[in-house]
C-alpha cells in the first residue's frame, strides 16, 4: 500500500472511535476514557547522544540468550524451592543433569551464567534508562508538555523482538489527565494489538481494580518508532491518583517468577514500588497471616478474596500462563487506605500472552497433560500448582469462586460481548497496524527497533488471527485465533459450571472462517524463544483447524487426522525442503498455498500435504530467527524444532542443515 492511501486511511480513522458502552463512563481515568476516540502522538525528546545509546542497546541484543536475566534466587541455588538446588529435582543441582550446575555443559558457563550456583537463573542487567527526556503529547485537541521525564527500555521477553517496549514516567507534580507512569508495549508477542486492551478492557467492564488500556503512536526524537499500547502500572503514583495514597510504602511487585504468597517463596522476591522503604513488616505479617488462615473467612478480614477470586477466573478463562496460578509473577500486591477496606488486594499486568497465546508455555510452568487441546482443559487442570491461598479460597470450597465464574461469565466474557468489540477495536486501529506494516522509503517497517531480528506478523496475520485462524509462524510462537479461543472456552466454562449459555455460540456448528492461507498449528511443546525446554517431541504439526459447515458451497481441504511413521524421500537441491520429512513435494503446477510454516508453503495433493518450498544445497535457517550461521559443521550443541544448534563468538549459531 502506498504511503498517501495510508495517510488517508489514517485521517478516516480520526472520524472511527473505539468508544462503547462496553465499559461505564468513570471506571477508567480520564485519559484513558479521551483515548477512545482518538491515537494520541507521544513525542519524546532526549539528547543526541542517548538517543544513540538507546538504539545500539536496543540492538545489543539479538534474542533471549544474548541478554542478562535474573529471575530471582528462587530459580538458582534455593534449596527449599521447586526450582533450586534439589539433587533429586530436574531442574536443580543435578551434576548429571543438562539444566543442573555441571560446568562442563552448555549451560552453564557463559551462556546461562550458572544455574545451580546460587546466583539465580538467568542475569538480566538493567535496561536503558534515561531522565534527560522530554515529551509533548498532541491530545484532545490540544498539546501538552513536560520537561521531567524518564523514558527507558522496558519488558523482559521482548528484548527478543524486533518490536520493543518502553517505561516512562512524569516527575515533578505535573500529569496527563490523572496519569503519571506508563508502560509502552508493542505485544510483539503476538500478532492483534488486542490482547492486552481486551484484558484490561474486560477488567475495565467489571469494575475490579485494575490498570487500563488504549493506543498511541510513539516518536523519539522526531523519528517513527510506532504504534503501541499504553497501559498504566499499579506505582505509587496510581495509587495516589486512584486512591489517595500519596507515597504509599504498600504496593509490591511479584515479578520474580515462583511466588505464590506463601512466606516461604514471597516474603523477599516482591520487591516494593517506593524504593524509601526499607522496612517490609506490613509485607511479612500479611503473608504470615494468609500462611495462619484455615479458611477464606479468616483471610477476607485483611485479604481482598472477591478480587484474587476474579483475577483467578480471568487467568482460567483467558488461557493465561503468565500470571499468578502458574509462572506466579506478573501482578502486584496493594494495601488499599483504610477507607477504602485496609486490605491487600491483587493488581495483574502484563497481558500479551493470554486468550491462547504461547498456550503450550504452561507446561513449563506448571500443568501437563497428555492431551494437548488447551481450551478443553478444565479449571482443576490449570491450576495443579501448589498454593495455600489457592487452597483456601477455591479448592477446599467452591461455591464463591463458582458464583465469581458465573457472574464474570455473564457479565464480560461471553461471544455475545467480546465479539462486537473486537470488532470495533480492529476498525479502530486498523489503519494504524497497516502504517506499521508498511516499509518506509528505507525499505524498513516502523517500529523494528531491533534489526537483528527481523520476524514480524503480517497484516493478513493481523486480521485472520483476531478472528477465529490459529497461527503459529515460527516454532517459538504460536497463538489461537482470539475470537476462536474465546469460543472455545466459553463453550468449556458453561458446562463444567453447569452455566445457562446462549445457544448460537453452544451450538456445534455455529459458522467461523479460516483463513487458510495463513493459518498455523498451535505449538504443543513449550520453546522459550526458540529453545525448547521440553516436553514430548511436536511431530504432528500440519493438522489444519476443524470448521463447521458452511451455509453456501466453499472450497475446503482435508484435515489429516491420523499420524504415521514416514520415511524420507530421497531428494537432491532441487527437490522440496519437506521431502526430507517423508512428504512428497507438490507437482509443479500446484502452487496453492494452504499452509505456511518454519519448513516454507505447504499445498494439499491426493488427499495429503506436499511441499512447495523448494530445498537448497546447504540451507542456513538461523538468519530469519535472528540468529547467525554457523561457519561449518561444528559440534552440535542443542537440538529442537526448528534445527541443530552450534556455539561460536560466545553466541548460538544455527549449523547448516547440509551437515
Amino acid at each position: 500500500m502506498k504511503i498517501t492511501n495510508i495517510v488517508i486511511e489514517l485521517l478516516l480513522a480520526s472520524f472511527t472511535v473505539a468508544h462503547t458502552d462496553f465499559i461505564k463512563d468513570g471506571n477508567r481515568a480520564e485519559l484513558f476514557e479521551i483515548m477512545d476516540h482518538e491515537v494520541p502522538d507521544f513525542r519524546i525528546t532526549i539528547p543526541q547522544n542517548e538517543f544513540n545509546q538507546m538504539k545500539s542497546e536496543i540492538n545489543a541484543s539479538n534474542g533471549f540468550f544474548k541478554r542478562q536475566w535474573d529471575w530471582g534466587n528462587q530459580w538458582g541455588n534455593n534449596g527449599g524451592n521447586q526450582w533450586g538446588n534439589n539433587g533429586g529435582n530436574p531442574w536443580g543441582n543435578n551434576g548429571g543433569n543438562p539444566w543442573g550446575n555441571n560446568g562442563g555443559n552448555p549451560w552453564g558457563g557463559d551462556i546461562w551464567g550458572g544455574m545451580g550456583g546460587g546466583g539465580g537463573f538467568l542475569t538480566q542487567k538493567e535496561n536503558y534508562k534515561t531522565k534527560n527526556a522530554t515529551m509533548v503529547v498532541n491530545i484532545n485537541g490540544g498539546q501538552q508538555s513536560f520537561d521531567k521525564v524518564t523514558f527507558s527500555i522496558g519488558g523482559s521477553s521482548s528484548r527478543s523482538y524486533a518490536r520493543q517496549a518502553f517505561n516512562l514516567k512524569i516527575r515533578g507534580k505535573n500529569d496527563l489527565y490523572g496519569r503519571k507512569q506508563f508502560r509502552i508495549r508493542s505485544d510483539a508477542r503476538e500478532a492483534t494489538y488486542l490482547r492486552s486492551k481486551l484484558a484490561c478492557d474486560i477488567h475495565n467492564r467489571l469494575g475490579i481494580p485494575s490498570i487500563a488500556a488504549n493506543y498511541i503512536s510513539l516518536y523519539v526524537n522526531n523519528e517513527y518508532w510506532g504504534f503501541y499500547v499504553l497501559m498504566d502500572a499499579p506505582k505509587p503514583t496510581w495509587a495516589e491518583i486512584e486512591y489517595g495514597d500519596k507515597d504509599t510504602t504498600h504496593i509490591y511487585k511479584c515479578k520474580a517468577g515462583g511466588i505464590n504468597l506463601q512466606s516461604s517463596t514471597s516474603a523477599t522476591q516482591c520487591e516494593n514500588e517506593n524504593e524509601d522503604v526499607t522496612d517490609h513488616s506490613d509485607w511479612t505479617n500479611f503473608l504470615s497471616s494468609l500462611d495462619r488462615a484455615n479458611s477464606m473467612r479468616e483471610a477476607e478480614s485483611f485479604f481482598d478474596v472477591d478480587q484474587f477470586l476474579y483475577e483467578m477466573a480471568y487467568e482460567y478463562l483467558t488461557g493465561s500462563w503468565d500470571h499468578f496460578l502458574n509462572t506466579g509473577h506478573n501482578f502486584a500486591m496493594y494495601k488499599m487506605p483504610q477507607n477504602y477496606g485496609g486490605k491487600w488486594t491483587m493488581i495483574e499486568y502484563d497481558y500479551d500472552a493470554d486468550f491462547g497465546q504461547d498456550v503450550c508455555a504452561i507446561e513449563f510452568a506448571g500443568s501437563i497433560k497428555s492431551d494437548k487441546d488447551y481450551p478443553s482443559w478444565s479449571f482443576d487442570d490449570w491450576s495443579t500448582k501448589k498454593s495455600h491461598v489457592l487452597d483456601i479460597c477455591i479448592k477446599n470450597d467452591r461455591s464463591r469462586f463458582n458464583q465469581i465464574m458465573k457472574k464474570f461469565v455473564e457479565e464480560a466474557f461471553n461471544p455475545e460481548i467480546l465479539f462486537p468489540r473486537i470488532d470495533e477495536l480492529k476498525d479502530f486501529i486498523r489503519p494504524y497496524v497497516q502504517k506499521d506494516k508498511t516499509p518506509g522509503a528505507n525499505g524498513k517497517k516502523p517500529g523494528m527497533l531491533n534489526e537483528k531480528v527481523n520476524n514480524d506478523y503480517t497484516m493478513a496475520q493481523w486480521e485472520a488471527n483476531s478472528e477465529f485462524t490459529n497461527i503459529g509462524p515460527s516454532s517459538s510462537s504460536s497463538g489461537y485465533g482470539l475470537k476462536f479461543w474465546i469460543l472455545l472456552r466459553y463453550r468449556k466454562v458453561c458446562t463444567d459450571f453447569k452455566l445457562n449459555c446462549n445457544p448460537e455460540y453452544m451450538d456445534l456448528n455455529y459458522y467461523y472462517d479460516i483463513d487458510r492461507a495463513v493459518e498455523g498449528h498451535i505449538n504443543t511443546q513449550f520453546n522459550m524463544f526458540g529453545f525448547g525446554f521440553g516436553q514430548q517431541q511436536d511431530n504432528s504439526p500440519k493438522t489444519t483447524q476443524s470448521q463447521p459447515p458452511k451455509p453456501r458451497t466453499t472450497r475446503t481441504t482435508t484435515r489429516r487426522t491420523t499420524t504415521t511413521t514416514r520415511k524420507p524421500v530421497v531428494t537432491s537441491s532441487n527437490d522440496c525442503v519437506v521431502a526430507s520429512m517423508g512428504y512428497a513435494c507438490c507437482s509443479p503446477n500446484n502452487t496453492e498455498v494452504y499452509f505456511q510454516d518454519e519448513n516454507g508453503d505447504w499445498g494439499v495433493e491426493n488427499n495429503d500435504w506436499c511441499g512447495i518450498t523448494k530445498a537448497s544445497a546447504a540451507q542456513c535457517w538461523s538468519d530469519k530467527l535472528g540468529f547467525p550461521c554457523c561457519s561449518g559443521c561444528i559440534d552440535t550443541v542443542y537440538t529442537d524444532n526448528d534445527g541443530k544448534w552450534g556455539v561460536q563468538n560466545n553466541d548460538w549459531c544455527g549449523i547448516p542443515t547440509n551437515c
